[in-house]
């Protein structure tokens, strides 16, 4: 058993098919729409699918806001993107890295 860092509800932290981790309400709901796969990894499902249907705590969680990624900004001076990237070091492109770039 865990509890919520940010709303310190009692939660319980499961995988996903993917391999990454998720909280889960410990208790199933109606408007459920995770369930367990054979290895007991969570999966999405229609709702009401299988008997018993969870939510991901971060449906529930007043404070869930404060737990997304954040932007990434860059710390290339004028650069104005906010998504992941990375910079060609020869010349500063996003549109390709180094080994493609054909600047000396």
């Amino acid at each position: 058993m865990a509890f919520c860092k940010g709303c310190n509800a009692t939660i319980e932290w499961h995988k996903t098919s993917e391999g990454k981790n998720i909280p889960l309400d410990p208790d199933p709901h109606p408007e459920g729409n995770l369930t367990f796969d054979a290895r007991l990894r969570v999966v999405v499902a229609a709702r009401g699918s299988k008997p018993k249907m969870y939510r991901s705590h971060f449906a529930t969680c007043p404070k869930a806001g404060e737990f997304r990624k954040r932007p990434v900004s860059c710390d290339r001076e004028g650069c104005e993107l906010t998504t992941q990237h990375r910079h060609c070091f020869k010349c500063g492109s996003t549109e390709h890295l180094a080994n493609e770039c054909e600047e000396e």
